[in-house]
């Protein structure tokens, strides 16, 4: 019986890489695949997902080549799923994983453009020098340094990506047909049944995720702005934490928003995705969005922005919702609008539409996949 250890970045933070490495974990344990250990390159946060008791959390920034072969003998590992979240430091680790003998996974959380240019706006480069420096150092530096990594990463152990755009976007960068064997796609596993989303609905428009500028926070609430005056009826529940946090609510005082809410990290999300009828995210790049996946399985009409990434996997435009071009922001209010309209009658029925999308989502054919890599 083969044994996999699964190698994180900090299985400390919250985040989505966090969740659906638990998620893997458990898919993994209930079909019998032996899950020794976690090891985790840092750890600096306080707990915030519980792992199975019978599991090792390893903790060990920056393990050296002995270090691992000692982490592999104890735990008599085979094979290695390592959830990459920073090129330059996980390629090291994963060499030597490989040089001792173990059979290593690389699974790509984000869309490879993550690591090859900076998301901010010209504007930002031409009234700040700090962002100028950052960006000629992401052009002159990390992308050299990242193209480089993706390369040397692809061609010795394959990627795996959880999103389809982004295997594309990967085969694109690279110069490889989309149906090299190298690069694999496989979606994450959702923990969660389709059967919770069912309930009664409210008029609630929902965000779930972090407060940062790669999310559009602000446009979000410029978007809030133009929908609340004309649906009075409707509710905007902005969940989760950040940077910009403070930046919104100074926002949302001077505008005088109303109807607007910001409770902060919350514990039970699924029970705001079973009452809203409306999910948004508007990020400018992203993985595969648990929150939106989560948002479909409970039955909730989705807006998402354009982007580099994965977000667009889960959205069928104008089947179970809407793919928009955030730079043209009269059709955002337009379509969220379009969503409301009527006691939110085309949410609702855009909402129950999800099961056609959702289909390649399901645990058994996440798990035949793996369990062809882990033999």
């Amino acid at each position: 019986m083969n044994s996999v250890a699964i190698l994180i970045y900090d299985y400390s933070l919250l985040g989505g890489v966090q969740k659906v490495t638990l998620n893997l974990t458990n898919l993994l344990l209930q079909n019998g695949i032996s899950v020794k250990c976690l090891i985790s390159l840092q750890s600096t946060n306080d707990i915030q997902y519980e792992y199975p008791i019978d599991i090792e959390i390893i903790h060990n920034d920056y393990p050296t080549a002995q270090q691992l072969e000692n982490i592999v003998a104890k735990y008599e590992i085979s094979h290695v799923i390592a959830q990459v979240e920073n090129l330059k430091l996980f390629y090291p680790v994963i060499r030597n994983l490989s040089a001792i003998g173990c059979k290593v996974f690389p699974v790509l959380h984000s869309t490879p453009y993550y690591w090859i240019k900076k998301y901010y706006d010209w504007q930002q480069y031409i009234t700040s020098p700090r962002f100028l420096v950052q960006y000629l150092k992401m052009a002159l530096y990390w992308k050299p340094l990242h193209m480089k990594l993706f390369r040397s990463i692809v061609s010795q152990y394959g990627m795996i990506c959880v999103g389809r755009q982004a295997k594309k976007e990967l085969c694109h960068i690279l110069k490889l047909p989309e149906d090299t064997p190298q690069i694999r796609y496989i979606c994450n596993p959702i923990d969660i049944s389709p059967l919770e989303g069912e309930g009664e609905k409210e008029n609630i428009m929902v965000y779930a995720g972090r407060l940062s500028f790669e999310k559009r926070p602000m446009l979000m609430l410029k978007l809030w702005k133009s929908l609340c005056a004309i649906h009075p009826d409707w509710r905007f529940i902005i969940l989760g934490d950040g940077p910009d946090r403070k930046k919104m609510e100074r926002y949302i005082s001077r505008h005088h928003m109303e109807r607007i809410e910001l409770p902060g990290t919350v514990r039970n999300v699924t029970e705001y995705l079973k009452r809203s009828k409306i999910s948004v995210l508007l990020s400018k790049y992203e993985g595969l969005s648990t929150s939106m996946l989560e948002a479909a399985y409970n039955n909730n009409a989705l807006i998402v922005a354009r982007s580099d990434g994965g977000a667009v996997d889960i959205v069928a435009d104008q089947l179970n919702g809407f793919i928009i071009n955030v730079n043209d922001f009269a059709s955002l209010v337009s379509r969220a609008s379009e969503l409301m309209e009527a006691n939110g009658q085309k949410a609702v029925s855009m909402g129950n539409r999800n099961n056609a999308v959702l289909k390649e989502f399901n645990k058994t054919s996440i798990f035949a996949q793996w369990e062809r890599l882990l033999q």
